[in-house]
């Protein structure tokens, strides 16, 4: 039983490094953090002569990579990166990997104030993994206890830059008709196997009651759920706070806030997928970039 665990655990992460590793090196993935970040560092890299970097919860290191590939030698030559990740095993492959990159291996909440200070430090969906298995107040807490570590990380005039998850401002009682049936069904499925998150499913008729917290959820974790990794998807929550509660995260740790964008679903996705929402709200956000200054 202990083997057949070993080799799922194994399964996932060999198939999650891929996904996030090959997408990233390909450039096929589009994560607007990495974007934001090139900017953010190009525009730091004309005002001073050495710019340090730290990508927390890195991973294999492949966005970092891509960062860095997207400067001039002249450039890279004045870049220091630092990745920091928990899991030893990703760190080795991504050290052999990535050579312009220096990985430390370590949790979070231990490893913080041993490494110095930053520039940038990026925080591309990685808040919602701290503490995960505590209770949702307790997490809460925990995330902006982390988070003011972090911003005590920053060198004078440095930027944190954060994706992740938003959760809806409101949380209303809606109803949902499906496009197609076997989306409903899926709708159904998710709310059992989503252990992170009451998912309210109520079928009345060939409609779904739910409410906007549970419909958000499922349109950024429903897609994982044929993938080898959906066990551990299936027990992290995603959004932890609102737009607001990420602001006033800031402003308790005296940082300027310089960009709030939510990046919302198409509206051609929820078409596809619905055929009334009523109440009719507001097109959820998949998740929120956020750019701030010390």
């Amino acid at each position: 039983m202990a083997n057949k665990l070993i080799k799922t655990i194994d399964r996932w992460k060999e198939s999650y490094f891929d996904y996030l590793t090959k997408r990233l090196d390909s450039g096929e993935s589009k994560n607007i953090a990495v974007l934001e970040t090139i900017k953010v560092l190009k525009k730091k890299l004309v005002q001073q002569n050495i710019v340090k970097i730290l990508d927390i919860g890195c991973f294999s290191g492949a966005m970092l990579n891509r960062i860095l590939n997207s400067l001039s030698k002249d450039e890279r030559s004045r870049v220091k990166a630092v990745g920091l990740d928990l899991d030893r095993e990703v760190v080795s492959r991504g050290a052999d990997k990535y050579q312009d990159i220096v990985f430390v291996y370590g949790h979070i909440e231990k490893t913080l104030p041993l490494i110095g200070q930053f520039d940038i430090i990026l925080l591309s969906n990685i808040l919602h993994e701290i503490a995960p298995s505590s209770k949702l107040s307790e997490r809460k807490k925990r995330i902006r206890e982390v988070f003011r570590d972090i911003t005590n990380l920053l060198a004078k005039n440095g930027n944190v830059i954060i994706l992740d998850g938003c959760k809806p401002t409101f949380n209303k009682t809606i109803t949902i008709s499906f496009s197609d049936d076997r989306d409903k069904s899926l709708f159904v499925e998710f709310s059992k196997k989503y252990q992170a998150l009451k998912i309210k499913c109520v079928e009345v008729g060939n409609k779904i009651e739910t409410d906007q917290i549970s419909l958000t959820a499922f349109l950024t974790k429903s897609r994982y759920m044929k993938e080898d990794y959906w066990e551990n998807e299936s027990l992290q929550l995603y959004q932890y706070f609102s737009e607001k509660e990420f602001i006033d995260m800031f402003e308790k740790n005296n940082l300027k806030l310089k960009t709030s964008a939510p990046q919302y679903f198409s509206q051609d996705q929820l078409d596809s997928l619905f055929k009334s929402i009523k109440p009719k709200i507001k097109t959820p956000a998949k998740n929120i970039l956020l750019i701030a200054e010390k």
